[in-house]
């Protein structure tokens, strides 16, 4: 047996000795927990996401200072 099927088996162990009710409510908190973590990856992907547009709108609004100043300076290339 693996641990996988160790696992299984004590899980299902565990839901044959659970009430009804029990069962239930062990299974709504295993869906919630699952909703939250996903909910958690999604905030994190977004953050990531505007960083990355904010560093590299950053980047861009420099060049074209750099740029700018390059040409009010007359050192255009």
């Amino acid at each position: 047996m693996t641990g996988f099927d160790s696992k299984r088996a004590a899980a299902a162990d565990k839901h044959r000795t659970m009430s009804k009710k029990d069962l239930a409510m062990d299974s709504l908190t295993r869906i919630c927990e699952i909703q939250q973590r996903l909910i958690n990856q999604l905030i994190a992907m977004e953050q990531n996401s505007y960083a990355r547009g904010y560093e590299d709108g950053m980047a861009a609004q420099a060049e074209v200072d750099i740029s700018l100043n390059e040409i009010a300076s007359g050192k255009s290339k």
